[in-house]
């Protein structure tokens, strides 16, 4: 599985959905969201949130990603660390592919516990 940034400069889920501007900010400031897998929006805690938006879209819940006996996903760049912090902290990966900076941003984030 692809983890997802949601920064509105480099993430292919908001040029997808074609997001504007104003309903951007409310997905991350107000709705909390950190990330996407499936096109599923979750939290910093990696629980769903935002459901208007990834309900326009097909893709797996998080309650079906939780449910695959071995996911494995792959994320690359430090734009990657709060989606990343979420995804693990929520249940949602068994196994990652991820590059050694981000890793280790990943880890400073959760022992800081943002």
């Amino acid at each position: 599985m692809v983890v997802g940034a949601i920064d509105p400069d480099k993430s292919s889920y908001f040029k997808f959905t074609e997001l504007p501007a104003e309903e951007l900010h409310d997905v991350i400031q107000n709705k909390n969201a950190a990330g996407e897998i499936t096109s599923t929006l979750y939290d910093t805690e990696g629980k769903p949130c935002a459901l208007e938006y990834s309900n326009r879209v097909v893709g797996l819940t998080l309650d079906e990603v939780r449910a695959i006996p071995q996911t494995i996903g792959v994320a690359a760049l430090q734009s990657k660390t709060k989606p990343v912090a979420a995804a693990l902290k929520g249940g949602l990966l068994d196994t990652l592919i991820i590059d050694e900076l981000t890793a280790l941003s990943v880890i400073a984030l959760l022992e800081v516990g943002w």
